[in-house]
């Protein structure tokens, strides 16, 4: 379960944004909306919308946890020199179009364990 999804210099974002379904007051959402992984530590919501104006970015997060799971998924192979094919950087900034692309993510899994 997804706490939070930071992304930094990929695509059309290249400032520090974040995606986030930590709770922190629950008493603003349904009770069934909210899911407690962590024995009641820690308020997760269960699903989550994006939505704004078009060109806004909404892809590029998608886009974004997609080359998340495939570097997690497909980079064992790679070997020094390879290209990365998820390497897609801020493009109309010279200085962002050489430096590197941050993901982060913290989440649950199964065994109620958190990562970041």
């Amino acid at each position: 379960m997804i706490i939070d999804f930071t992304i930094q210099n990929f695509r059309s974002i290249k400032d520090e944004q974040l995606f986030s379904m930590h709770v922190e007051t629950p008493k603003q959402h349904l009770a069934q909306h909210v899911a407690y992984p962590a024995d009641d530590k820690i308020g997760v919501l269960r699903s989550a919308g994006i939505y704004g104006a078009n060109a806004s970015g909404k892809s590029n997060v998608l886009l974004a946890l997609s080359a998340l799971q495939a570097v997690a998924c497909f980079s064992g192979n790679s070997r020094e020199g390879d290209p990365i094919p998820w390497y897609l950087p801020y493009y109309l900034s010279d200085q962002a179009r050489n430096d590197p692309i941050r993901f982060e993510i913290e989440f649950f899994n199964t065994d109620k364990l958190r990562y970041v």
